[in-house]
């Protein structure tokens, strides 16, 4: 299950550290990641979530062994991250808890579709959902930690403002096979196979569009308008429709 009490950072360093030993077992992961205090080791229980998490997200395998290997070889921890929780909440993958397509779904919901970055009162809103099986605060709490640290927005007070770090961002573009190509393109055929991305109004959600101009204020990208193309254009008045990513190749 996805909705585990773990603070974030130590998802990437434990996946990291699989996929450098290549096979390693949960001793092994222990002894590397458990504080010691007089010769004892300290609890295992958030170690253990964090374990859980990957496996379920499926950046790392359990063999019958009982070890543990890396399932993203060839991407980065956030480049699989997002594909995989992108793909549970289509349905397009299997996933061992029927909260787990919710990850990405509760960000869908309460701040890409409404066009909504910040929100406050999560627990009540996320259980006002049609979550399968309602979240404690403290799993929401988790949720906010993890949503954080892989650069999914920030947490504000008591609350969460959805806002895509630009340097997730970023590396979603340079991914794409394409140097330029029409926006529309580059959302649903490339975007749209890590992230949610488009608000009930059709056009980017705010989450998403202020960094995407950053890119574009920085020259990483070129955002622009071509004429009498075929496709739609987006970002408001400012009818972008093209899409340029020259200075990252």
């Amino acid at each position: 299950m996805l909705f585990r009490t773990v603070y974030g950072p130590e998802l990437q360093s434990i996946a990291e550290f699989i996929k450098i030993q290549g096979s390693v077992n949960k001793e092994t992961i222990y002894r590397t990641f458990l504080p010691v205090l007089n010769e004892k080791s300290g609890p295992s229980d958030n170690l253990d979530d964090a374990l859980s998490f990957l496996v379920a997200g499926r950046i790392i395998e359990r063999q019958f062994n009982g070890k543990y290997i890396s399932c993203f070889e060839s991407r980065s921890f956030h480049d699989q991250l997002y594909r995989n929780l992108r793909s549970f909440q289509l349905s397009l993958s299997q996933t061992d808890n029927p909260n787990d397509r919710w990850f990405f779904e509760v960000l869908d919901q309460l701040f890409i579709k409404t066009d909504q970055s910040l929100h406050f009162g999560l627990h009540k809103k996320i259980n006002a959902l049609d979550i399968p099986e309602k979240l404690s605060e403290e799993k929401v709490n988790a949720w906010k930690r993890v949503a954080e640290c892989v650069g999914l927005g920030y947490r504000v007070y008591s609350g969460f403002m959805c806002a895509i770090h630009p340097e997730r961002l970023k590396e979603i573009v340079v991914s794409w096979s394409e140097s330029e190509g029409p926006l529309q393109v580059f959302l649903e055929e490339h975007l749209n196979n890590y992230l949610p991305w488009n608000s009930h109004k059709g056009d980017i959600s705010l989450s998403l569009k202020v960094s995407l101009h950053h890119l574009h204020s920085n020259r990483l990208i070129s955002l622009g308008t071509k004429q009498d193309l075929p496709f739609r254009s987006y970002c408001g008045d400012q009818r972008f429709n093209w899409i340029s990513k020259e200075a990252l190749t």
